[in-house]
């Protein structure tokens, strides 16, 4: 199974595994409906699109209400796709619910999100470098990197070189996180460690690549 679900980062608590105290990000999975079968002789590639949340019709653009009316659903709010095989695309169907049931304790998940944004940063903290001496002589260049160039020849910076810049605010994902606890009462999953983004943020949460559930 590669299909997965979106759902809202709520936070972070503690949860006792083994007797010992463990982190985990609480996440909250409203019902995921299908709002589109992608197949491989129109789109090239097989994929089944889903909607979460609540938008208002008089917002969105005439194509995404369009979709929403062809699929049977009133409103949507954020969309995202998962890639699937031509055998699970068979067992969709439009409109179709897919809860939290999907999910299991004890499988593993990757967690897909959009990391909170730091703005501009240095190389100290953007890249974990080490700081140069307090002293010395050094008076300005204390959180500065070191050479960056060459000489004559190549006579450039190469691209990709570690420096200062825009850091965060990119989407990063994370394997092979196990699921503690499924509430379906609360719609929410527990998962142990911390997952990208901020609260509020939307996560995409699909079944490891890496890993088979306990």
């Amino acid at each position: 199974m590669t299909i997965g679900l979106v759902g809202r980062k709520c936070g972070m608590t503690m949860f006792i595994e083994g007797g010992a105290m463990v982190p985990v990000t609480v996440v909250e999975i409203q019902t995921n409906f299908v709002t589109q079968l992608k197949t491989k002789e129109k789109d090239r590639y097989t994929a089944v699109q889903v909607t979460t949340g609540h938008g208002k019709l008089s917002r969105l653009k005439k194509p995404i209400t369009g979709k929403f009316l062809k699929a049977g659903i009133g409103s949507g709010g954020i969309l995202r796709e998962f890639r699937c095989s031509e055998k699970e695309l068979s067992e969709m169907e439009l409109g179709k619910g897919i809860d939290i049931s999907l999910f299991k304790e004890g499988q593993f998940v990757d967690v897909k999100g959009t990391t909170k944004g730091k703005g501009f940063a240095g190389v100290v903290k953007r890249h974990g470098f080490k700081m140069q001496d307090a002293t010395h002589g050094n008076s300005v260049s204390h959180r500065a990197h070191g050479s960056t160039g060459q000489c004559q020849d190549p006579g450039r910076v190469f691209k990709g070189k570690k420096m200062a810049g825009r850091m965060g605010g990119c989407t990063q994902t994370v394997q092979a996180l196990k699921i503690l606890k499924v509430d379906k009462e609360k719609q929410v999953l527990l998962i142990k460690g911390c997952v990208p983004g901020a609260p509020k943020g939307m996560l995409m949460i699909n079944p490891s690549v890496k890993k088979e559930s306990a």
